[in-house]
Protein backbone atom coordinates (compact mmCIF):
# COMPACT_ATOMS: atom_id res chain seq x y z
CA UNK A 1 0.00 0.00 0.00
CA UNK A 2 1.43 3.44 -0.47
CA UNK A 3 -0.17 6.46 0.37
CA UNK A 4 -0.13 9.78 -1.08
CA UNK A 5 2.11 12.37 0.24
CA UNK A 6 2.70 16.23 -0.68
CA UNK A 7 6.46 15.18 -1.65
CA UNK A 8 5.08 12.49 -4.27
CA UNK A 9 5.70 12.74 -7.51
CA UNK A 10 3.59 11.09 -10.58
CA UNK A 11 6.20 8.71 -11.12
CA UNK A 12 6.23 8.03 -6.98
CA UNK A 13 2.11 7.62 -6.83
CA UNK A 14 2.32 5.36 -10.22
CA UNK A 15 4.81 3.53 -9.12
CA UNK A 16 3.12 2.78 -5.95
CA UNK A 17 0.45 0.63 -4.66
CA UNK A 18 -2.74 0.83 -2.65
CA UNK A 19 -4.83 -1.44 -0.86
CA UNK A 20 -8.40 -0.76 -0.32
CA UNK A 21 -11.60 -0.94 -2.49
CA UNK A 22 -13.97 0.72 0.40
CA UNK A 23 -14.26 -2.18 2.68
CA UNK A 24 -12.00 -3.94 1.14
CA UNK A 25 -8.59 -4.77 1.62
CA UNK A 26 -6.41 -5.77 -1.55
CA UNK A 27 -4.47 -8.75 -1.29
CA UNK A 28 -1.94 -8.77 -3.96
CA UNK A 29 -1.83 -12.70 -4.09
CA UNK A 30 0.69 -14.82 -3.63
CA UNK A 31 3.95 -13.28 -4.06
CA UNK A 32 4.91 -15.43 -6.89
CA UNK A 33 8.22 -16.16 -5.99
CA UNK A 34 8.51 -19.04 -3.57
CA UNK A 35 11.43 -20.38 -4.55
CA UNK A 36 12.94 -22.76 -6.82
CA UNK A 37 16.15 -24.76 -5.25
CA UNK A 38 17.35 -28.01 -5.35
CA UNK A 39 14.97 -28.62 -2.78
CA UNK A 40 11.47 -28.28 -4.01
CA UNK A 41 9.04 -27.31 -1.68
CA UNK A 42 11.52 -24.15 -0.81
CA UNK A 43 11.69 -23.49 -4.50
CA UNK A 44 7.81 -23.89 -4.24
CA UNK A 45 7.57 -21.53 -1.69
CA UNK A 46 9.76 -18.63 -2.50
CA UNK A 47 7.48 -18.30 -5.61
CA UNK A 48 4.03 -18.74 -4.14
CA UNK A 49 4.75 -16.42 -1.52
CA UNK A 50 6.08 -13.75 -3.57
CA UNK A 51 2.05 -12.93 -4.54
CA UNK A 52 0.39 -13.72 -1.00
CA UNK A 53 2.45 -10.96 0.69
CA UNK A 54 -0.27 -8.55 0.72
CA UNK A 55 -3.33 -9.94 2.12
CA UNK A 56 -3.50 -8.69 6.19
CA UNK A 57 -3.03 -4.87 4.78
CA UNK A 58 -6.14 -4.89 7.32
CA UNK A 59 -4.11 -4.62 10.52
CA UNK A 60 -2.79 -1.41 9.43
CA UNK A 61 -6.20 0.06 10.38
CA UNK A 62 -7.46 -2.03 12.99
CA UNK A 63 -5.56 0.33 16.08
CA UNK A 64 -7.78 3.47 14.51
CA UNK A 65 -10.71 4.33 16.53
CA UNK A 66 -13.44 4.01 14.00
CA UNK A 67 -14.03 2.54 11.12
CA UNK A 68 -15.72 4.70 8.88
CA UNK A 69 -12.92 7.20 9.86
CA UNK A 70 -11.22 4.54 8.13
CA UNK A 71 -12.77 4.37 5.27
CA UNK A 72 -13.19 8.19 4.46
CA UNK A 73 -9.49 8.64 5.14
CA UNK A 74 -8.85 5.92 2.34
CA UNK A 75 -11.34 7.32 -0.15
CA UNK A 76 -9.17 10.42 0.09
CA UNK A 77 -5.37 9.39 0.15
CA UNK A 78 -4.95 5.46 -1.25
CA UNK A 79 -3.53 5.64 -5.51
CA UNK A 80 -5.69 3.20 -6.39
CA UNK A 81 -8.55 0.86 -6.07
CA UNK A 82 -8.63 -2.94 -6.71
CA UNK A 83 -11.00 -6.23 -6.25
CA UNK A 84 -9.58 -7.85 -3.33
CA UNK A 85 -7.33 -11.22 -4.75
CA UNK A 86 -6.16 -9.27 -7.56
CA UNK A 87 -2.56 -8.11 -7.88
CA UNK A 88 -0.92 -4.93 -7.97
CA UNK A 89 1.18 -4.03 -10.74
CA UNK A 90 4.31 -5.79 -8.83
CA UNK A 91 2.75 -8.46 -8.58
CA UNK A 92 1.43 -8.62 -12.44
CA UNK A 93 5.17 -7.97 -13.26
CA UNK A 94 6.69 -11.25 -11.48
CA UNK A 95 3.52 -13.16 -13.17
CA UNK A 96 4.13 -12.56 -16.33
CA UNK A 97 8.07 -13.17 -15.77
CA UNK A 98 6.78 -16.52 -14.19
CA UNK A 99 4.96 -17.44 -17.13
CA UNK A 100 7.40 -16.65 -19.86
CA UNK A 101 10.45 -18.84 -17.76
CA UNK A 102 6.96 -21.54 -17.48
CA UNK A 103 6.18 -21.59 -20.85
CA UNK A 104 9.78 -20.95 -22.75
CA UNK A 105 12.13 -23.09 -20.01
CA UNK A 106 13.98 -20.94 -19.07
CA UNK A 107 14.79 -16.85 -19.89
CA UNK A 108 13.72 -15.81 -23.34
CA UNK A 109 14.39 -12.12 -23.30
CA UNK A 110 12.21 -11.75 -26.41
CA UNK A 111 9.00 -13.71 -25.14
CA UNK A 112 9.13 -11.74 -22.14
CA UNK A 113 9.02 -8.99 -23.84
CA UNK A 114 6.30 -9.68 -26.28
CA UNK A 115 4.33 -11.00 -22.51
CA UNK A 116 5.22 -7.55 -21.32
CA UNK A 117 3.52 -5.89 -23.66
CA UNK A 118 0.46 -7.65 -24.29
CA UNK A 119 -0.12 -7.77 -20.44
CA UNK A 120 0.71 -3.53 -19.84
CA UNK A 121 0.42 -2.61 -23.44
CA UNK A 122 -2.51 -1.58 -25.56
CA UNK A 123 -5.60 -2.98 -24.97
CA UNK A 124 -5.01 -4.10 -21.34
CA UNK A 125 -6.19 -3.57 -18.39
CA UNK A 126 -3.46 -0.93 -17.79
CA UNK A 127 -4.41 1.13 -21.05
CA UNK A 128 -6.17 3.83 -19.34
CA UNK A 129 -6.39 7.61 -19.98
CA UNK A 130 -4.62 7.74 -16.61
CA UNK A 131 -1.88 5.47 -17.82
CA UNK A 132 -1.19 6.78 -20.64
CA UNK A 133 3.06 6.64 -21.03
CA UNK A 134 2.33 9.64 -23.42
CA UNK A 135 0.45 11.97 -21.15
CA UNK A 136 1.42 15.09 -20.75
CA UNK A 137 3.86 15.89 -17.01
CA UNK A 138 2.79 18.62 -15.26
CA UNK A 139 -0.90 18.78 -16.17
CA UNK A 140 -3.77 18.62 -13.95
CA UNK A 141 -3.11 15.69 -11.37
CA UNK A 142 -5.20 12.38 -11.21
CA UNK A 143 -8.09 12.23 -8.77
CA UNK A 144 -7.14 9.74 -6.45
CA UNK A 145 -8.37 6.49 -5.70
CA UNK A 146 -8.66 5.82 -9.40
CA UNK A 147 -10.46 2.81 -10.15
CA UNK A 148 -8.08 -0.07 -12.06
CA UNK A 149 -4.40 -0.51 -11.58
CA UNK A 150 -1.55 2.40 -11.68
CA UNK A 151 0.99 1.15 -14.84
CA UNK A 152 4.53 2.33 -13.15
CA UNK A 153 6.90 4.33 -14.58
CA UNK A 154 9.18 2.04 -15.77
CA UNK A 155 6.46 0.14 -17.73
CA UNK A 156 5.38 3.50 -19.01
CA UNK A 157 9.23 4.21 -20.57
CA UNK A 158 9.60 0.44 -21.47
CA UNK A 159 6.41 1.14 -23.87
CA UNK A 160 7.94 3.76 -24.96
CA UNK A 161 10.98 2.51 -26.29
CA UNK A 162 9.04 -0.74 -27.52
CA UNK A 163 7.12 1.94 -30.25
CA UNK A 164 10.22 3.59 -30.74
CA UNK A 165 11.66 0.14 -32.07
CA UNK A 166 14.90 0.34 -29.78
CA UNK A 167 16.97 -2.52 -28.81
CA UNK A 168 17.17 -1.87 -25.47
CA UNK A 169 13.85 -1.52 -24.20
CA UNK A 170 14.31 -1.18 -20.56
CA UNK A 171 13.22 2.61 -19.09
CA UNK A 172 16.83 3.97 -18.32
CA UNK A 173 15.91 6.97 -15.96
CA UNK A 174 13.52 4.67 -13.68
CA UNK A 175 15.29 2.70 -10.32
CA UNK A 176 12.41 2.06 -7.90
CA UNK A 177 11.95 -1.66 -6.31
CA UNK A 178 9.76 -2.99 -9.51
CA UNK A 179 13.27 -4.69 -10.24
CA UNK A 180 13.49 -6.75 -6.79
CA UNK A 181 9.67 -7.50 -6.41
CA UNK A 182 9.62 -9.40 -9.38
CA UNK A 183 12.94 -11.38 -9.14
CA UNK A 184 11.31 -13.88 -7.39
CA UNK A 185 10.45 -16.76 -10.25
CA UNK A 186 13.92 -16.05 -12.09
CA UNK A 187 16.16 -16.61 -9.31
CA UNK A 188 14.28 -20.17 -8.04
CA UNK A 189 14.62 -21.09 -11.31
CA UNK A 190 18.83 -20.65 -11.70
CA UNK A 191 19.30 -20.52 -8.09
CA UNK A 192 22.67 -21.96 -7.83
CA UNK A 193 23.67 -22.29 -11.60
CA UNK A 194 26.65 -20.21 -12.47
CA UNK A 195 24.91 -17.73 -14.84
CA UNK A 196 22.11 -16.77 -12.62
CA UNK A 197 22.96 -12.90 -11.92
CA UNK A 198 23.32 -12.75 -15.50
CA UNK A 199 19.89 -13.97 -16.02
CA UNK A 200 18.57 -11.34 -13.28
CA UNK A 201 20.47 -8.79 -15.15
CA UNK A 202 19.08 -9.75 -18.33
CA UNK A 203 15.22 -9.72 -17.33
CA UNK A 204 15.79 -6.62 -15.38
CA UNK A 205 16.60 -4.47 -17.91
CA UNK A 206 13.83 -5.36 -19.71
CA UNK A 207 11.95 -2.83 -17.90
CA UNK A 208 14.44 -1.01 -16.40
CA UNK A 209 18.49 -0.30 -17.88
CA UNK A 210 19.18 1.57 -15.29
CA UNK A 211 22.54 0.93 -13.77
CA UNK A 212 21.72 1.71 -9.50
CA UNK A 213 18.14 -0.25 -10.13
CA UNK A 214 19.99 -3.23 -11.50
CA UNK A 215 22.93 -3.52 -8.82
CA UNK A 216 20.13 -3.60 -6.00
CA UNK A 217 18.26 -5.89 -7.83
CA UNK A 218 21.32 -8.71 -8.33
CA UNK A 219 22.09 -7.76 -4.58
CA UNK A 220 18.60 -9.07 -4.08
CA UNK A 221 18.58 -11.62 -5.85
CA UNK A 222 21.87 -12.95 -3.97
CA UNK A 223 19.66 -13.04 -0.92
CA UNK A 224 17.46 -14.55 -2.20
CA UNK A 225 19.18 -17.41 -3.66
CA UNK A 226 21.18 -17.98 -0.39
CA UNK A 227 17.66 -18.84 1.30
CA UNK A 228 16.87 -20.96 -1.44
CA UNK A 229 20.70 -22.83 -1.37
CA UNK A 230 20.52 -22.47 2.50
CA UNK A 231 17.22 -22.32 4.02
CA UNK A 232 17.21 -20.11 7.43
CA UNK A 233 20.21 -18.38 8.37
CA UNK A 234 21.09 -15.30 10.25
CA UNK A 235 24.47 -14.60 8.25
CA UNK A 236 23.00 -14.62 4.96
CA UNK A 237 23.16 -10.63 4.58
CA UNK A 238 26.87 -11.06 5.40
CA UNK A 239 27.26 -13.63 3.44
CA UNK A 240 26.46 -11.58 0.93
CA UNK A 241 27.82 -8.12 1.43
CA UNK A 242 31.30 -10.40 1.43
CA UNK A 243 30.42 -11.38 -2.03
CA UNK A 244 29.85 -8.05 -2.57
CA UNK A 245 33.47 -7.08 -1.61
CA UNK A 246 34.95 -9.89 -3.61
CA UNK A 247 37.33 -8.09 -6.59
CA UNK A 248 36.55 -11.30 -8.41
CA UNK A 249 32.95 -11.55 -7.71
CA UNK A 250 29.69 -12.78 -10.63
CA UNK A 251 28.18 -9.71 -12.03
CA UNK A 252 30.11 -6.81 -10.89
CA UNK A 253 28.34 -3.60 -10.60
CA UNK A 254 29.78 -0.33 -10.40
CA UNK A 255 27.70 0.66 -7.75
CA UNK A 256 27.72 -2.99 -5.89
CA UNK A 257 29.42 -1.45 -2.71
CA UNK A 258 26.38 1.40 -2.46
CA UNK A 259 23.32 -0.72 -2.64
CA UNK A 260 22.86 0.03 0.98
CA UNK A 261 21.59 3.25 0.26
CA UNK A 262 19.03 2.12 -2.70
CA UNK A 263 16.27 2.70 -2.25
CA UNK A 264 14.69 3.21 1.29
CA UNK A 265 11.88 0.29 0.78
CA UNK A 266 14.98 -2.34 -0.22
CA UNK A 267 16.14 -1.67 2.89
CA UNK A 268 13.00 -1.63 4.66
CA UNK A 269 12.14 -5.13 3.29
CA UNK A 270 16.03 -6.65 4.67
CA UNK A 271 14.85 -5.91 7.71
CA UNK A 272 11.31 -7.43 7.71
CA UNK A 273 13.83 -10.67 6.47
CA UNK A 274 16.30 -10.22 8.67
CA UNK A 275 13.87 -9.57 11.65
CA UNK A 276 11.54 -12.23 10.93
CA UNK A 277 10.60 -15.37 12.19
CA UNK A 278 7.19 -16.58 10.45
CA UNK A 279 5.89 -15.65 7.25
CA UNK A 280 2.28 -14.34 8.33
CA UNK A 281 3.43 -12.26 11.19
CA UNK A 282 6.55 -10.81 8.48
CA UNK A 283 3.62 -9.64 6.44
CA UNK A 284 1.18 -8.06 8.76
CA UNK A 285 4.27 -6.24 10.55
CA UNK A 286 5.70 -4.53 7.14
CA UNK A 287 2.19 -3.51 6.95
CA UNK A 288 1.66 -2.20 9.90
CA UNK A 289 4.40 0.01 9.13
CA UNK A 290 3.20 1.86 6.16
CA UNK A 291 4.71 3.33 3.20
CA UNK A 292 5.17 1.00 0.08
CA UNK A 293 3.75 -2.02 1.83
CA UNK A 294 3.13 -3.93 -1.36
CA UNK A 295 6.65 -4.22 -2.59
CA UNK A 296 8.46 -4.36 0.59
CA UNK A 297 5.80 -7.62 0.77
CA UNK A 298 7.05 -9.14 -1.96
CA UNK A 299 10.66 -9.78 -1.14
CA UNK A 300 9.83 -10.60 2.48
CA UNK A 301 7.56 -13.38 1.30
CA UNK A 302 10.12 -14.44 -1.18
CA UNK A 303 12.88 -15.01 1.17
CA UNK A 304 10.91 -16.54 3.98
CA UNK A 305 8.99 -18.78 1.55
CA UNK A 306 12.67 -19.78 1.04
CA UNK A 307 13.51 -20.84 4.34
CA UNK A 308 9.45 -22.14 5.39
CA UNK A 309 8.00 -23.11 2.26
CA UNK A 310 4.17 -23.64 1.52
CA UNK A 311 2.90 -24.54 4.67
CA UNK A 312 3.97 -21.01 6.34
CA UNK A 313 1.61 -19.69 3.76
CA UNK A 314 -1.97 -19.42 5.24
CA UNK A 315 -4.32 -21.59 3.60
CA UNK A 316 -6.95 -18.71 3.55
CA UNK A 317 -4.82 -16.52 2.05
CA UNK A 318 -3.99 -18.89 -0.79
CA UNK A 319 -7.93 -19.26 -1.76
CA UNK A 320 -8.70 -15.71 -2.10
CA UNK A 321 -6.02 -15.30 -4.48
CA UNK A 322 -7.35 -14.91 -7.81
CA UNK A 323 -3.97 -16.34 -9.68
CA UNK A 324 -3.30 -18.75 -6.84
CA UNK A 325 -3.65 -21.93 -9.13
CA UNK A 326 -2.40 -20.62 -12.24
CA UNK A 327 0.60 -19.23 -9.98
CA UNK A 328 1.38 -23.37 -8.75
CA UNK A 329 0.90 -25.14 -12.39
CA UNK A 330 3.39 -22.35 -13.71
CA UNK A 331 5.44 -22.86 -10.45
CA UNK A 332 4.89 -27.06 -10.89
CA UNK A 333 5.98 -26.60 -14.73
CA UNK A 334 9.36 -24.80 -13.72
CA UNK A 335 10.12 -27.40 -11.28
CA UNK A 336 10.54 -29.72 -14.49
CA UNK A 337 13.17 -27.64 -16.02
CA UNK A 338 15.23 -27.92 -13.24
Amino acid sequence: MRLKTGEDTDDSIEGADACARNKEIKEDGICVCVCVSALYFRFYGSILVTRQARIPESTLFLRWSSVSTVIKWLQLWLTEQRQTGQQSCYGDQAYVLLESLSECGGLNVDDLTQRTVKFFGPGSEYDTPINDPYRERGGPRPQLPVEGPWRHASLKGFLKNVDAGKEETGCENDCQIDGITKLAPIVAFYAGKPNMLEKVEQATRVTQNDDACVAETLAAARILEHFILHGPDTKAVDSVLDQLSDKNRKQPQDLDKAVIGLPGAFQAALHGVLTAKQYEQAIRDTMSCGGCTCSRGSFIGACLGAQFGLEGIPSSWMSRTLRCDSVVAHAKKITKHL
